[in-house]
């Protein structure tokens, strides 16, 4: 694998943020969505959380090549300490490692936030997802059955779950993704 770089995402990632995930929204079930993604968009829902939900770029050359990012899993006060994660590579570097490069940082980076738990939904099939989720230490907490219509056929997804702290009686003070940089 190429030198990599990990940073938080800046504004100005989101264009080759939004070609890449548009390209698992026009040809996978990966990505629920069936429109692709602007630039713009995405920026703005990076912003309206950016103080408390980190995206973490991979860069190879000076390209955004991958991407991990937490964001709201539900919108309840109560589940604010439970972030659901994605975490996409460019097409041209799946194989070589950078989804879990990329993803470990995440991973690391919410711990040192103060985040109780990740949330991760994958679309099945989906082996490799599957295996990367396992090997992180996420455990299978079920299956949705026929959850999403796409492609002209209905998808189940599974639903895994990190936990990052334990035995807490009490939930702290969350940090920024900078303070935990």
């Amino acid at each position: 694998m190429a030198d990599v770089h990990l940073r938080l995402a800046e504004p100005h990632d989101f264009d080759a943020i939004a070609s890449l995930t548009s390209h698992y929204i026009r040809t996978t079930t990966i990505h629920f969505a069936t429109e692709p993604v602007t630039g713009a968009e995405l920026r703005a829902l990076w912003r309206e959380h950016e103080a408390l939900y980190p995206w973490v770029v991979a860069e190879v050359a000076g390209e955004v090549v991958a991407y991990a990012k937490a964001g709201v899993w539900r919108t309840r006060a109560a589940y604010r300490w439970t972030p659901e994660t994605g975490v996409y590579v460019r097409d041209d570097q799946r194989g070589h490692g950078l989804g879990r490069v990329v993803y470990e940082r995440l991973i690391a980076l919410c711990r040192a936030q103060g985040f109780h738990s990740l949330i991760a939904v994958a679309t099945l099939p989906n082996p490799a997802s599957a295996r990367l989720h396992e090997d992180l230490g996420f455990v299978l907490t079920g299956t949705i059955s026929r959850a999403g219509f796409k492609f002209g056929a209905w998808w189940d997804v599974a639903v895994w779950q990190l936990m990052l702290a334990s035995g807490e009686t009490s939930a702290g003070s969350l940090r920024t993704p900078q303070e935990a940089w």
